[in-house]
């Protein structure tokens, strides 16, 4: 038996954890699954490929995603503050 993971907070590990992208026809929606398929977090829609594929990025990396910023612009959390 493994031990429980405890996802309560921002600082949830993101390892194991599957991400899912809703393609609409007015965007795209990114939803956040747990080991066991329970859904941790939801975003609302962004509306270009290239914009979702950077909330992907910056979830991947412990950040939590923009939904509306600059491509150039880091994230606000620096990199360190959330374990992956």
């Amino acid at each position: 038996m493994t031990a429980s993971i405890d996802y309560s907070g921002d600082d949830y590990p993101r390892t194991g954890c599957r991400i899912g992208i809703d393609v609409q026809a007015d965007g795209y929606r990114m939803t956040v699954f747990a080991l066991d398929g329970r859904v941790l977090e939801s975003y609302a829609k962004a509306a270009s490929a290239r914009a979702i594929g950077r909330m992907v990025e910056e979830w991947c990396a412990g950040f939590a995603p923009r939904l509306k910023a600059s491509l150039d612009v880091s994230p606000s959390h620096p990199p360190g503050d959330h374990p992956i």
